[in-house]
């Protein structure tokens, strides 16, 4: 399927999953969408408690071995700050070229 119906998909999804590429660090793409969209996101990646801007009550984290699904069908979604915003990416990006 096409990237936008991806995610008009995410947009409408309470819960996303997330599993991680093993050797991958940071936070893959389909995370950021997740939490950009206001879904909860249940995924292995266990470095995303290193992100401080991203409220903790948007994610939980799966073991990857012994991955326990928690009931959240209830789960509320969430508004996230601008850190992750295409808006703040590009000041950055400039910000970050101008030194």
């Amino acid at each position: 399927i096409s990237y936008h119906k991806v995610i008009d998909i995410t947009r409408k999804s309470k819960v996303v999953l997330d599993v991680q590429h093993p050797s991958q660090y940071g936070l893959t793409m389909r995370s950021i969408e997740a939490i950009e969209s206001g879904c909860i996101l249940l995924t292995t990646n266990k470095d995303l408690v290193n992100y401080s801007d991203i409220p903790k009550e948007s994610y939980i984290i799966l073991d990857r071995e012994h991955p326990v699904f928690p009931n959240i069908i209830n789960a509320s979604t969430f508004k996230l700050s601008d850190s992750y915003s295409l808006k703040n990416f590009l000041k950055e990006v400039i910000f970050i070229n101008e030194n």
